[in-house]
């Protein structure tokens, strides 16, 4: 399994996307954070069928911090139910993996 993540979660607005993507690069959790303004969301809610606009979070960093990053995140977020997905980086080029190493400080 590969050792680098890449998360997404749905804000509800790019201020939020900006405060949790801040908390989690300052706490060296997250090497890198995009923020992807105004995307369309449909899904069921309660019984409904609702359309949002959202903004989408996403994030490179190692798995082992997933829980910590979901904990952080459900503290901060203003959903009651929180999208947040973890996909595994397949491959990733040498140097950029390095960078990620170094970023969160891991091991070598």
């Amino acid at each position: 399994m590969s050792q680098f993540i890449q998360i997404q979660i749905s804000c509800a607005s790019s201020s939020e996307a900006e405060q949790i993507a801040n908390e989690l690069v300052k706490a060296k959790l997250a090497a890198c954070c995009q923020i992807v303004p105004e995307i369309s969301s449909i899904y069921h809610w309660q019984g409904k069928l609702v359309q949002e606009k959202e903004t989408l979070l996403k994030l490179k960093t190692a798995q082992i911090y997933f829980d910590k990053i979901a904990d952080l995140v459900n503290q901060l977020h203003s959903y009651e139910v929180v999208e947040i997905i973890a996909l595994p980086l397949v491959q990733i080029d040498s140097q950029y993996s390095q960078w990620l190493k170094e970023t969160l400080k891991l091991p070598a």
